[in-house]
């Protein structure tokens, strides 16, 4: 939870986004999966699409969402990375590019053999709730979380909760 900084830490700052992790994550509270709030401080889904993941809507509208977050947080930049051995990434990629410069903000998604490694080497503060990431990161942020706090409270389960 050290590494973790609040979202207004974002601003002006360089975030390298953990595609996968973080759409997929937020398609589970828009598909009412479950999602839990750990004891990390982080959000997780506990879907399992992992190498599996195929866009469809829900991934747009996913996408759509975590923009209209990080147009509110005015990164200085926004550097998307999608695994390239999950099926469809270069259409991903590509809508994702699309969207940032319909949002207005500067960026890049990219295509790459390891998404954890991009991150690590591209972002002053990192979005995603991989272990290896946070193991790793200096600064990270949950912008997963942040979005299910605001527009989906009451679909985060706390491990209280469930244990």
């Amino acid at each position: 939870m050290s590494k973790m900084v609040p979202v207004s830490a974002v601003r002006g700052r360089r975030i390298a986004v953990d595609g996968y992790n973080t759409l997929i994550t937020i398609e589970s509270l828009i598909e009412d999966r479950i999602v839990v709030f750990c004891d990390d401080g982080f959000v997780r889904d506990i879907s399992a699409i992992h190498g599996r993941h195929k866009p469809t809507r829900t991934t747009t509208e996913a996408l759509q969402l975590l923009l209209d977050l990080l147009r509110e947080l005015q990164p200085s930049e926004v550097l998307f990375s999608f695994d390239a051995q999950v099926s469809f990434s270069g259409e991903l990629a590509a809508q994702t590019r699309t969207l940032l410069t319909e949002y207005g903000l500067r960026g890049e998604a990219h295509i790459v053999k390891q998404a954890d490694v991009f991150a690590l080497k591209h972002g002053e503060i990192i979005s995603s709730s991989d272990a290896v990431l946070i193991d790793k990161a200096v600064r990270l942020v949950d912008l997963a979380a942040e979005i299910g706090r605001r527009r989906f409270r009451n679909k985060l389960l706390s491990l209280e909760e469930v244990g």
